[in-house]
């Protein structure tokens, strides 16, 4: 367990760490960084200092190619890579050959670059292609995505005037049945009270019809 952990960070320190900080001291002292067109020569450096220079950035350009397609196998490969004795101490040694004994450079000139510029054609198409289609699915799912939206918002917008609908409808049926409860209850009323007052009424005035008569016979 402690020999994988170790030989992982030295793995890590050789392949990345080093070839980054080399990079960046590279990149701190290029030509195009350092060039002024009012000064003698241009760039501050003799044309020896000048090619040197750009070698340089040349090999870890082509060290971080090499890195970057190693890290596509790796990642494809992992179940069978991972299964392999003393895998990180192997690719320490790998890296060592790619940063210091030019291995980089090698499989560059022999088989990554003849490989590149036999199917650049055929790269750049495919990779147009993809761009297209990319931006196209990308506008479909936009455009779905806003309609979506779009008919949430209107279904919501609906499904409220929906509800303000049936809750108007539900107070008018409320006020419409206590109307007519009052109205109702108003009729018993009249009818009941207003009949009794109207008969007692009537028989007052029978009592008093049949009454005069006797008072005229008395007297």
């Amino acid at each position: 367990m402690f020999g994988y952990f170790l030989s992982k960070n030295i793995c890590i320190i050789i392949a990345y760490m080093l070839p980054a900080y080399i990079t960046w001291k590279s990149l701190k002292r290029s030509p195009l960084m350092t060039f002024n067109p009012y000064a003698p020569g241009g760039s501050g450096m003799t044309a020896a200092e000048f090619h040197r220079e750009l070698e340089a950035q040349r090999r870890l350009l082509h060290y971080w190619i090499v890195v970057g397609l190693f890290a596509i196998v790796e990642f494809y490969l992992d179940v069978l890579i991972f299964s392999v004795p003393f895998y990180y101490e192997l690719k320490i040694f790998f890296f060592c050959y790619l940063s210091y004994y030019k291995g980089a450079q090698v499989l560059w000139d022999e088989i990554i670059e003849p490989h590149l510029v036999t199917n650049e054609a055929h790269i750049d198409t495919n990779i147009k292609k993809a761009r297209e289609k990319v931006f196209s699915k990308v506008v479909q799912f936009s455009n779905y995505g806003l309609g979506f939206t779009q008919r949430m918002v209107l279904n919501g917008w609906l499904e409220g005037q929906r509800a303000s609908v049936v809750r108007e409808r539900s107070q008018m049926v409320a006020d419409d049945d206590e109307y007519h409860e009052d109205y109702l209850s108003g009729s018993d009323y009249s009818e009941g009270e207003g009949g009794d007052v109207t008969g007692s009424h009537s028989v007052a005035e029978d009592e008093s019809t049949h009454a005069l008569p006797e008072e005229l016979i008395a007297s």
